[in-house]
């Protein structure tokens, strides 16, 4: 059994140190109060993997993480207010072309992610069954790879149980 959840566990795949070093390079975290670019990023990716199409599901959704939020670098779970604000600030939702373009950006990666556990894994998986099976499972505690891959594993037989 893992300790983190299966969410915590794709964002890890994310390097990290790739986005800071963008984050420095373009100064996007100069007025950040508390809600940084890997904030933003992450909650996005959230919203992404969770099907979240309000503010509030994404804010919701992330509160229910409770305890389980450091794992994804987060220190707390962004209110409403303050996901709507940095959407706004960032142009990250919208119709303008930043707030698209982050949009696409954002989906990629997502998209990317889930190709990369796709081919890694050991069981036939469709992409789309995948990703529903991610958005179940999100907060679930078991390892990435054992999941992946031993996903249609049949259920232990009765006489093993006892």
């Amino acid at each position: 059994m893992a300790n983190i959840t299966l969410f915590a566990q794709v964002i890890r795949l994310i390097p990290r140190e790739i986005i800071q070093r963008l984050v420095k390079k373009h100064d996007t975290d100069k007025h950040a109060k508390g809600f940084n670019s890997w904030s933003h990023l992450v909650t996005m990716i959230f919203s992404q993997f969770s099907g979240s199409v309000s503010l509030r599901q994404i804010s919701e959704g992330l509160q229910s993480a409770t305890g389980n939020l450091n794992h994804l670098g987060l220190s707390r779970a962004p209110s409403k207010s303050n996901i709507s604000y940095q959407n706004a600030n960032r142009s990250s939702l919208g119709t303008s072309q930043n707030a698209v373009e982050i949009q696409i950006w954002t989906a990629l990666i997502t998209i990317l992610l889930l190709q990369y556990l796709k081919r890694i894994a050991k069981c036939p998986w469709c992409l789309s069954n995948l990703a529903a099976s991610l958005r179940l499972n999100t907060f679930t505690k078991i390892a990435l790879f054992q999941w992946i891959n031993e996903q249609f594993l049949p259920p232990p037989d009765e006489t093993e149980i006892a």
